[in-house]
């Protein structure tokens, strides 16, 4: 996965909006919006994402 996610392995997917990756032990989570709340929710409880805009 690219780090802003613009593509994942050769697949380049289009986004409706931009894509936010979210990892914890074993669960990956994609969040596509720009909510400040959810992005800041999600970051409280999976940590910083790793890929994404």
């Amino acid at each position: 996965m690219s780090p802003d996610g613009s593509s994942i392995g050769i697949s380049m997917p289009f986004w409706v909006d931009d894509p936010h990756f979210y990892y914890k032990e074993k669960i990956i989570v994609l969040y596509v919006g720009d909510d400040p709340a959810i992005e800041e929710l999600l970051e409280s409880v999976l940590g910083r994402q790793f890929a994404g805009r």
